[in-house]
């Protein structure tokens, strides 16, 4: 029998014993004797029977004697990816993310992935075991919230996304840049959107346009893995831009022109290439429209998208998208944000809807027509039956949305604007963002954002109001 701890330790180290200190039995070192560069030893008399030796376990490699750099390695990051992935497949992995985050987020090609899915995890390189872990983080539900200041993950999911993003950062250093690993690190980027974790998702999302760039990606000879991987980093920069007020996402002063090619048959909640490519439509027109956004809240209206490319643009997504369907379509929550960008600050007032110089579009009719068609969309699933999907088809661009809205609706109740309708929607936005923070903890975190803004007279107008 091999001398030293079991693969499943369950005593604490001899060093945390004897100093009365909590230990996390960690292997081949527990986390305080690592980080104190102290040997760790464990009593191997006090440590439970061990098991019968597998050729497949992943742990493989890593015991007492284990020395640290091997755990900076390569070989050390993908033994311990191994290690957390005992109890599935590479196969069930991808399964589960096809079925989830693949159907309104498709950057992966997932029949060319099919083609090289290795059959166990010895099979599979570091860079593709790194790109199923991000997969398996991202499709997590976190089971509790803790808000003390900050949006929180729950600490298991804390520990598995900070040991993913440290490992990502020790392979960059040691230089490898992959598709594969260019994906782990987009859906890492998304990770941090999705559930709030600023200002990180701010410095990530850079780190990776950069490493695109190295890897050469954009280019007309490319495949068209390449081309839906552009479209998601641009995605994702362009929704982490919205609320960064005055700056516009970092890939906004280049053109893309060859990924504005493809035609955009009629979206649906369905793992389609369409579905994507009519997003990535609708997130031009957001980077556009925060473009042309002034210091003082006002639009250079020349660099607008022409009112009628607009128009267009929401008529089109209005035959494709069935109403029911709206939360569920990415485009339509994102295409509608961009919209409401425009109307986020009132323009002054000696400017009248009336008048033939401002486009419908900027119109405060327009305005309240969109403010309606939205709170008519996320009733259902707060005051009827209806119940939101989301395991499978409910991305998290719809929170930009509702936290659009609601700043909007609430700013109207600072100026003492406080008519029933207006409380009854914000109460309505709120109430689905607290909805929707079951899945995605970004709506947590625009809720903080709008609760700052909430003043004791407006909380109680909206706890009274039915």
């Amino acid at each position: 029998m091999e001398s030293g701890k079991s693969k499943d330790t369950r005593q604490a180290c001899t060093r945390c014993r004897t100093q009365k200190r909590k230990c996390d039995k960690g292997l081949p070192k527990c986390g305080l004797c690592m980080c104190l560069k102290r040997a760790c030893t464990y009593d191997t008399s006090l440590s439970p029977p061990e098991e019968s030796p597998d050729s497949s376990e992943p742990s493989r490699g890593l015991n007492s004697e284990t020395p640290a750099s091997f755990l900076s390695s390569e070989e050390g990051i993908k033994a311990a990816i191994m290690r957390r992935f005992s109890e599935t497949t590479p196969e069930e992995v991808a399964t589960g993310y096809y079925r989830s985050i693949q159907t309104w987020f498709p950057i992966i090609s997932f029949l060319e992935l099919c083609a090289r899915l290795p059959g166990t995890w010895e099979q599979a390189s570091t860079d593709m075991c790194l790109l199923f872990m991000s997969m398996s983080l991202l499709r997590q539900v976190p089971e509790t919230q803790i808000m003390d200041g900050n949006c929180r993950l729950p600490k298991a999911l804390e520990s598995s996304y900070l040991s993913l993003k440290s490992w990502i950062a020790i392979l960059e250093g040691r230089g490898m840049n992959s598709l594969d690993f260019l994906h782990a690190k987009a859906l890492l980027v998304l990770f941090e959107v999705v559930h709030g974790i600023f200002p990180a998702a701010y410095i990530t999302i850079g780190a990776l346009f950069r490493a695109a760039d190295a890897l050469h990606i954009y280019n007309s000879g490319q495949t068209n893995d390449y081309s839906e991987t552009w479209r998601g980093i641009l995605i994702l920069d362009r929704c982490i831009a919205i609320d960064k007020k005055h700056y516009p996402s970092i890939s906004s002063y280049r053109t893309f022109t060859i990924l504005q090619t493809n035609p955009s048959p009629p979206e649906s909640p369905s793992p389609t290439p369409f579905a994507f490519s009519r997003l990535f439509e609708a997130s031009d027109i957001l980077s556009a429209i925060h473009k042309a956004e002034k210091p003082d809240g006002s639009f250079i209206l020349s660099d607008i998208p022409h009112p009628a490319t607009l128009d267009s643009f929401k008529k089109t997504l209005e035959e494709e998208v069935p109403h029911e369907l709206k939360v569920y379509s990415g485009s339509w929550a994102i295409f509608n944000t961009a919209l409401l960008l425009l109307h986020e600050k009132d323009r002054p007032g000696d400017v009248r809807d009336s008048d033939v110089l401002i486009p419908r579009i900027l119109s405060r009719a327009y305005r309240e027509e969109m403010l309606s068609d939205i709170a008519n969309a996320v009733r259902p699933f707060v005051e009827e039956d209806s119940v939101l999907n989301f395991e499978l088809f409910l991305p998290p661009f719809v929170t930009y949305l509702t936290y659009k809205c609601a700043t909007i609706l609430t700013a109207r109740l600072q100026i003492g604007n406080m008519t029933l309708p207006s409380i009854k929607m914000l109460k309505l936005m709120r109430s689905f963002l607290k909805l929707v923070s079951g899945r995605w903890l970004i709506a947590a975190y625009f809720l903080r954002m709008i609760d700052e803004d909430t003043t004791p007279r407006m909380a109680k107008a909206l706890s009274e109001t039915k």
